[in-house]
């Protein structure tokens, strides 16, 4: 290297070149920057104008300088380092910032100016961290070419930036991060409509909260991934897929998520790509991406239309891989069939969570040979010789079957019409009354079976009357348990179901002689409205009323009547002159669920 320049000419060049950048006839900017005396930390500042009037109501502000010009053999490419003293750190930062320049120099007088915007935050770090802490003496930082922007862009940032972080406000904070109402990232270098700032990971950003009008600097950060979601048509050949896609960028990798369920992984250094399916999603989903990664195996190329992004032809090692996915392409379109027979929405989400893709289809395969094949070897059922509902669960899934060991066909759709046919019977005391079979379904499954039709159960009501005295609790129970199905999934054709039944029973004025049945139909049915609509008529309001004074002595009808009413208090008092067993059997009624929303 060449050293036959001295500090003083190799300062002055530095000057001058970080002068003619200001001078340059589209920057609204003077430098005054001296070339000999210099001050502690500083150099000089620049001003900055609104026009090329340069007058005293066009300045915007001030930014502090300081120029260092080294002698290089070549220019550095990208980014470069520069050491600093902490002091000068120190100075910097009880000055609101300093804009640094290294100015490489060769010995043929040639420059490169890199700049570096140290603003109050960063400074805070840096001193804390590397001074405070660590007890350093000094700290390099990395600079970017000035070749990238523009000078006149580099101050404007500054000055911008630089009022949103005064020291006292980094140093005594007077919010918590639950208490601004939004935040905001924002970059001194980044710049995506130039592609030497495009790449957002080599950019360092500052995390804002904002309070109303205020501005407080909390973060410094780097970009580690970003994520874009978008509608994608993806092409293989003469093959086209509409896609939900999720692209994650990273450093060196593009991850893509296509319909929640496929992973698509491309390292960018050296163009290799692999691939998962992270989760089933749902059959409809499958159905999508089976035949795209059977093109992609077999070799076509792919092409993503919006991205405008090809893969290469990919070339698969594991021979076997293809004869795998045709075979489990098979298998779901055999599940689409059986779909089909129980009337299931290809769309209902398995709900399985990353890496259970094995778990999923071990339990669709047994599935499909059951209902397709008439194979029940892998059917595990407690009683077998005793005909029943049966459940069979697929991650969330949940199919409702009769079972009928007398058949050939032991598992049929549990909403079968052909089970309205069948004589369903309860038998009380020494009594057989004509009944819905669906009585039987529990809870869970009314809640979440994903064949249920609740038509059919209607249909199955209709048959004979539910109110009969002797049936009225087994009626009462299971519109109970409908009610309480609602509560856990929100499926409102619950709600519709207990209502239907209980409209069948008798809705004639009770007079003077109000039984008991009549006050739980009417509290139940008032309880389905308020759930349905969110409040009652003045009317219905009445009504409740009239049951609470002739129920004087009802003390569980006097509960029910004030949580409808949303007589909070009264409610409370009235459920702790329960039994304790008498508040445990209430805790598994839907009146409780409303009186729990009420007291919270």
């Amino acid at each position: 290297m060449a050293t036959n320049i001295s500090n003083g000419k190799l300062e002055r060049i530095a000057v001058a070149a970080v002068k003619a950048e200001a001078n340059k006839p589209s920057s609204l900017l003077i430098a005054n920057i001296s070339e000999g005396d210099k001050g502690i930390s500083f150099d000089g500042e620049i001003l900055v104008f609104k026009d090329h009037s340069e007058s005293v109501d066009s300045l915007i502000g001030k930014v502090p300088v300081q120029v260092k010009g080294t002698l290089v053999d070549s220019f550095s490419q990208g980014k470069r380092t520069f050491p600093l003293g902490l002091d000068h750190y120190r100075n910097y930062y009880n000055s609101n910032g300093v804009v640094l320049f290294v100015v490489e120099i060769l010995k043929t007088g040639e420059t490169k100016i890199f700049y570096k915007q140290l603003l109050p935050k960063e400074l805070r770090e840096i001193i804390k961290c590397y001074g405070e802490v660590k007890n350093q003496k000094q700290r390099s930082v990395t600079l970017r070419p000035l070749s990238e922007t523009s000078l006149d862009a580099v101050c404007r940032r500054f000055i911008h930036e630089s009022k949103k972080q005064p020291p006292i406000l980094i140093e005594n904070n007077p919010f918590k991060e639950d208490e601004f109402t939004s935040f905001e990232l924002t970059s001194l270098t980044f710049d995506p409509k130039r592609k030497e700032t495009s790449n957002i990971f080599e950019h360092d950003f500052t995390l804002y909260g904002i309070k109303e009008n205020l501005n407080v600097p909390l973060h410094l950060a780097r970009i580690h991934s970003v994520s874009t979601k978008l509608k994608e048509t993806v092409v293989t050949d003469n093959n086209e897929y509409e896609f939900n896609l999720k692209i994650t960028e990273e450093p060196t990798k593009k991850i893509f998520l296509i319909e929640d369920s496929l992973e698509l992984k491309y390292n960018v250094n050296d163009t290799k790509m692999n691939f998962t399916i992270r989760r089933l999603d749902s059959l409809a989903t499958q159905l999508k991406i089976i035949p795209f990664l059977i093109d992609l195996v077999s070799g076509k190329e792919i092409y993503f239309k919006n991205l405008s992004f090809t893969f290469g032809k990919v070339t698969i090692k594991e021979k076997h891989l293809l004869e795998e996915l045709k075979n489990l392409y098979s298998m779901f379109l055999k599940l689409q069939k059986v779909f089909q027979k129980l009337n299931v929405d290809e769309k209902t989400k398995f709900g399985d969570k990353d890496g259970e893709f094995d778990k999923i289809v071990n339990k669709i395969n047994p599935l499909v040979h059951m209902i397709l094949e008439n194979d029940y070897r892998k059917l595990k059922i407690k009683e077998p010789d005793i005909p029943k509902f049966t459940n069979y669960q697929i991650g969330d899934i949940q199919l409702i079957f009769f079972y009928n060991p007398e058949s050939q066909t032991k598992l049929i759709n549990a909403f079968s019409r052909d089970l309205l046919q069948k004589d369903a019977r309860v038998v009380i005391g020494d009594k057989s009354y004509p009944y819905s079979p669906y009585v039987l379904l529990n809870k869970s499954a009314l809640a979440y079976g994903a064949n249920i039709d609740f038509e059919v159960i209607k249909e199955s009501f209709n048959q004979f009357d539910p109110f009969v005295s002797e049936l009225f609790p087994i009626t009462n129970d299971f519109c109970l348990r409908c009610i309480n199905a609602y509560d856990i999934s929100n499926n409102i054709k619950l709600l519709e179901l207990a209502e239907h039944i209980y409209n069948k029973y008798p809705v004639d004025a009770p007079g003077k002689n109000v039984t008991s049945e009549f006050i739980v139909v009417t509290i139940n049915r008032l309880q389905i409205k308020l759930r349905k609509e969110g409040r009652l008529s003045d009317e219905e309001y009445q009504q409740l009323i009239n049951l609470r004074n002739f129920s004087k002595d009802n003390l569980e009808a006097q509960f029910c009547t004030s949580v409808l009413l949303e007589s909070k208090t009264e409610a409370k008092l009235i459920f702790q002159r329960f039994e304790k067993s008498r508040q445990k059997f209430y805790e598994g009624l839907p009146i409780y669920h409303l009186y729990k929303k009420l007291i919270e």
